[in-house]
């Protein structure tokens, strides 16, 4: 049985500046433009009058852990509708929680609910590895990827590959496959072990940073509540 997801609500109009407090926060660590937070509130006022606009919460109003917002939104193609993610935000001192995983499955229950789909993406500078795999977990492949030109202020850190680790994992590999009788139990003890550990704390450092689970994509979406 899997872990049970952090209930998320449809904020309310008490919860508008323990939310914009959070868009600050979240603007600080991600930010590519300048803020203008009458625009933010206009995002959140839109939801409190059910004009095209979602905003879910987790945590009573003044302890606000984690928000996203979801808008009405179509292509410049299309006369058809989806669910566009604004953004998807967990305070700092909330991440080693499923909280992210929640403000996920939120969003993919307002999508079935409404028969459209959800359109959501990651554009951050911080712990980019991590965020993606948590996507992937969820959402299933990536369709395209971002990038950013002439933005003096943006510092992207780069997604770390771990090429050197998957190197010698993929050797180990190849020696299990072509000479099965080498690795003897004292072979896989001194070698593989250490290896797998390397591997799983690599994963485990980035996922921390973001809140990631260990949940798989097919695990939970009834266990959003949108009341």
């Amino acid at each position: 049985m899997g872990t049970e997801l952090p209930k998320v609500r449809i904020a309310v109009p008490a919860d508008e500046d323990d939310v914009m407090s959070m868009c600050r926060r979240l603007w600080e660590e991600n930010g590519l433009f300048t803020l203008n937070e009458d625009k933010v509130r206009g995002y959140l006022h839109r939801c409190f009058k059910q004009k095209g606009a979602i905003v879910g919460v987790i945590g009573e109003t003044g302890h606000l852990e984690a928000s996203t917002c979801l808008i009405l939104s179509d292509y410049w193609y299309s006369d058809q509708w989806h669910l566009s993610e604004l953004w998807n935000f967990v305070d700092g001192d909330h991440r080693r929680s499923h909280n992210a995983e929640a403000l996920i499955e939120f969003g993919k229950s307002c999508a079935m609910k409404m028969n459209m789909p959800l359109v959501t993406g990651i554009i951050t500078n911080r712990s980019m590895a991590g965020k993606v795999r948590l996507y992937r977990r969820a959402l299933g492949y990536p369709a395209g990827a971002f990038f950013v030109f002439n933005a003096p202020q943006w510092r992207s850190e780069p997604m770390e590959d771990h090429s050197e680790l998957r190197q010698r994992l993929k050797e180990f590999a190849n020696t299990c496959t072509k000479s099965p009788r080498s690795i003897t139990f004292s072979v896989a003890q001194k070698k593989l072990g250490p290896l797998l550990k390397e591997a799983a704390e690599a994963v485990q450092a980035e996922d921390n940073l973001w809140g990631a689970s260990k949940k798989t994509a097919n695990n939970g979406t009834a266990a959003i509540a949108t009341t």
